[in-house]
């Protein structure tokens, strides 16, 4: 537990100040209801995984429940393993979450630092015609520069000699 917050005011200014990973909120909360905290601060709590631990079983709660993005809704009395079981499940949940993004980041990097390499035997076959025509195209849609239809048009620019009494 890295914050308890009384009433809903006092919620919605610790999700304005901090980062949770796992919210366990009630839905009836002095001043400001749970749901209302969450609404208000929905833009702010990212990949939040939101626990509802509430008495209440109306529809309607659920509703906004589902709007606010809530991992699950518990209605109390809840047994401790639930609780337990819920919390370990939004861990793992959580840490997959991260591991894709993770692998996603080092797969945009590596593109980034293989494009280069990519561009220039691209840029060879197009100028000299030297290179496998069909990995150049396999390399032109894998980067996104041509798609089925389109066309790359290059062209050499020769400069004449000039000369010494000429500018």
């Amino acid at each position: 537990v890295t914050a308890e917050a009384e009433n809903g005011i006092t919620l919605l200014k610790l999700l304005k100040e901090q980062t949770f990973d796992i919210l366990i909120v009630d839905i009836e909360m002095p001043g400001l209801s749970g749901l209302e905290a969450l609404q208000l601060a929905l833009d702010d709590l990212g990949n939040t995984k939101i626990i509802l631990y509430t008495a209440y079983s109306q529809f309607d709660y659920a509703q906004v429940a589902v709007r606010c993005h809530a991992y699950d809704y518990v209605l109390k009395p809840a047994r401790r393993e639930k609780m337990i079981t819920l919390i370990e499940k939004c861990i793992r949940d959580l840490e997959n979450e991260r591991s894709h993004s993770m692998n996603s980041q080092q797969l945009k990097d590596v593109i980034k630092k293989i494009r280069p390499m990519l561009s220039e035997e691209i840029m060879a076959y197009l100028c000299e015609g030297v290179g496998d025509r069909e990995k150049v195209l396999m390399y032109l849609q894998t980067l996104g520069i041509m798609e089925e239809g389109g066309c790359i048009v290059t062209f050499a620019v020769q400069t004449a000699p000039q000369d010494a009494g000429q500018p």
